[in-house]
């Protein structure tokens, strides 16, 4: 399974689109299938696959700031630690502060060097 972390609602309805959507939604038939959803210390949990039924997924918003994303990837590993599909990959995504004139909305950026923004102690 893979777990996606995402900080806010707004770029987690890019994937997960519910009816009561504030925001915009870019979900489309075929890209994330939602079997479950729960809430868990105030995280609302959604459970599916994308693409295929082999390409499980567990998806949750952290809120903003390092402490938020620390808390809620450790809250997604622990929920599925003792499931019969633990977590095997976690992935953060959203606009990571990204200012650059030659990006555009969906590219994907790999960092080969990071930094914790309140430290700016280079990885």
């Amino acid at each position: 399974r893979i777990g996606l972390v995402i900080p806010n609602n707004f770029e987690s309805y890019q994937l997960v689109c519910p009816e009561d959507s504030f925001f915009p939604c870019a979900a489309s038939d075929g890209e994330f299938v939602e079997t479950n959803q729960y809430d868990l210390a105030n995280h609302r949990f959604y459970e599916g696959y994308i693409g295929c039924k082999d390409a499980k997924v567990a998806i949750t918003t952290s809120g903003l700031a390092t402490v938020n994303a620390a808390l809620t990837t450790q809250l997604l590993i622990d929920q599925y630690r003792d499931s019969k599909d633990p977590i095997d990959f976690i992935i953060t995504y959203g606009i990571a502060g990204g200012m650059d004139d030659r990006l555009n909305i969906g590219d994907v950026l790999v960092a080969s060097k990071w930094a914790i923004y309140n430290l700016w102690v280079w990885q």
